[in-house]
């Protein structure tokens, strides 16, 4: 009965160190992590909290502000290439209305030659060489 007596002090003494060193290992990543975040997060006033919102929201706006000028700045030349981009497929479309066995034999052709190629890089591939 005492060898279980102290075989249980000894198990609680093992945890209770256990215990002890994984609490200093969180002060010390809580330590770490303070240093790394340079006082980023603390709480100590009201003040600083404020401040440091109304930085975010000066910097949401001024990144709202660029976002519309670049917005401004590129849509005269999307709008271009979206009217470009129709007037190609339409052109397309109406090639391959007209010359439909062309297109048929043109894309077995493309298809023809991609798979030759994609099997000469996988039969030589380092994967299949013995």
């Amino acid at each position: 009965m005492s060898e279980e007596i102290l075989e249980n002090a000894n198990d609680e003494m093992e945890r209770s160190q256990k215990i002890a060193e994984l609490e200093a290992k969180i002060a010390e990543l809580e330590d770490q992590l303070h240093l790394l975040s340079d006082g980023y997060y603390e709480d100590e006033d009201e003040d600083d909290e404020e401040d440091y919102i109304e930085e975010e929201r000066r910097l949401v706006h001024k990144l709202r502000c660029a976002a519309e000028k670049i917005h401004s700045a590129v849509a005269p030349f999307v709008g271009k290439c979206s009217e470009q981009r129709c007037k190609i497929a339409n052109k397309t479309a109406e090639s391959v209305c007209e010359h439909p066995l062309a297109f048929v034999a043109l894309a077995f052709g493309a298809g023809f030659v991609a798979a030759k190629v994609l099997e000469e890089k996988i039969i030589f591939s380092d994967r299949f060489r013995r």
